[in-house]
């Protein structure tokens, strides 16, 4: 590399906020150094015909807002750009090419008809064999499904969300920037691997899923790898660097086959990077979704509920005035006396929000007699069971894959030192913690290899960051 610094601009799309990192990459001294420029707040929306939608001609005025301030804060464009965020959802495409100001949410209605509709047509374990993910409601093959089964047009054309920020990127007139270029529609590899309706064992639609779900294959953009070149904008590389963020999370804290990951927010994924999908009875029974990894290998994983609970009680014991800073529940965790019970994280009663302590209390007496429980105990119960869940889950995937690869975590639950230190114990091995914006950093680090940088340099650097700890088993 000619260049003393390589400059990338991740754009990261979440359910609350769309936000954007400048990344400096220092040749010489083979060092990421990380600057958040821009933050915006987004919510879904319900239109006139309630329907649950993202206001997507905003996101795009916040994509442009996001690279006009990194070209002023450089003094210049960047070199490359990527763009992550939430899997699933898409824009409709009008016949003459242009995104719809609105776009149906993952957690709209109409996902719950196509799924019905899709299950008179094919069964639910052929739906999973045919590309390796788990039926449910929330997959956009069921919108769109969902869209035909109650009769409103058909699409004319679709692009992920991810993808449709991209193309602003590459098109729209930013200031700072080189003059926009062209580029046709396409639906990146990591994004359209979660949409059930990408082939489990080529990076193509899958023929049989669409004639059963009714869709128009001629709607559904060309596939492209990840990482990749999309289009060059001047000094800039447009770069497809993972569109989905589970996937860049992974591609900056397990890039290995064989390597486990877990990231630990609201929800707890666990995964395997793997070769190939699994799709085994067994797998299936499991519950493991199989979605792409970049670099072209596979993400074999399970969806727990994470943080939920943790998060209920502490909303919950805020509203009721108590103390609830992080030091103060932690010093309440560490000091309670186990109860030894477990409850399930993920159970359905405990999806709702609302009054999470008296109901959790609730089932601790009638499933286990406990009539007398403090906070700190319900706290370390949550904990102690969350461990559990996600232990259990490790082994099933190191089962399924034949692999005792290293354990990563990453998410909002690494500063949990408890619940850190319980999967570690239980585990008995150590794990590697990474306290970072790991989907961030990874959809960096692939615009980065793009650009040329070895994958050793950025793989080292890493791994000598602040950002990873490795935490030991104790007993305690």
């Amino acid at each position: 590399m000619e260049l003393v610094v390589v400059d990338v601009l991740a754009i990261d799309m979440g359910s609350s906020a769309i936000r954007a990192f400048l990344g400096h990459w220092n040749t010489a001294e083979n060092e990421l150094s990380l600057q958040e420029i821009y933050r915006q707040p987004i919510e879904v929306q319900v239109d006139a015909d309630n329907h649950l939608t993202w206001p997507v001609a905003q996101f795009a005025e916040i994509a442009k807002k996001c690279a006009a301030v990194a070209a002023q804060t450089l003094g210049h464009a960047p070199d490359s750009v990527g763009v992550d965020g939430w899997g699933v959802d898409f824009v409709k495409i009008s016949a003459s090419g242009e995104c719809e100001p609105q776009a149906v949410a993952y957690r709209d209605t109409c996902g719950h008809i196509g799924q019905a509709a899709l299950d008179t047509k094919i069964t639910r374990r052929h739906q999973y064999r045919f590309t390796g993910v788990m039926p449910q409601d929330i997959n956009s093959v069921n919108r769109l499904t969902g869209v035909n089964a109650v009769g409103k047009a058909p699409y004319a054309g679709i692009l992920f969300l991810q993808d449709m920020i991209t193309r602003v990127l590459a098109t729209a007139d930013i200031p700072g920037w080189d003059a926009p270029v062209a580029c046709a529609p396409w639906a990146s590899q990591g994004v359209a691997s979660t949409s059930a309706m990408m082939d489990v064992n080529r990076f193509e639609w899958n023929t049989e899923i669409l004639k059963a779900a009714g869709i128009d294959p001629k709607i559904l953009p060309p596939i492209h790898g990840e990482p990749s070149l999309l289009v060059k904008r001047g000094r800039t590389n447009v770069a497809l660097s993972g569109s989905h963020d589970t996937a860049c999370a992974a591609y900056c804290i397990a890039p290995n086959v064989g390597d486990i990951f877990v990231s630990c927010g609201s929800w707890a994924v666990t995964g395997a990077i793997t070769p190939k999908p699994l799709t085994t009875d067994e797998a299936y029974e499991k519950g493991v979704t199989n979605e792409a990894a970049t670099g072209g290998s596979n993400r074999a994983e399970l969806n727990q509920t994470g943080l939920w609970l943790l998060q209920e009680c502490r909303r919950q014991w805020s509203k009721e005035g108590k103390d609830v800073s992080f030091s103060q529940l932690d010093k309440q965790c560490w000091e309670a006396k186990s109860l030894g019970v477990f409850i399930n994280p993920s159970d359905a009663e405990l999806i709702s929000p609302g009054e999470m302590p008296s109901r959790l209390r609730a089932k601790l007496e009638s499933e286990f007699g406990i009539l007398e429980c403090s906070d700190g105990q319900l706290l370390r119960t949550i904990k102690e069971s969350l461990a559990h869940s996600i232990v259990a889950g490790i082994n099933d995937l190191r089962h399924l894959v034949k692999s005792e690869g290293v354990v990563h975590i990453t998410g909002g639950g690494t500063y949990d030192t408890f619940l850190m230190q319980e999967i570690t114990n239980l585990l008995g091995e150590p794990v590697r913690l990474a306290k970072c914006e790991a989907s961030i950093i990874g959809n960096m680090l692939a615009q980065l290899h793009v650009l040329g940088v070895p994958k050793g340099a950025t793989q080292k650097w890493f791994d000598t960051s602040d950002y990873t700890e490795v935490l030991q088993p104790i007993t305690l």
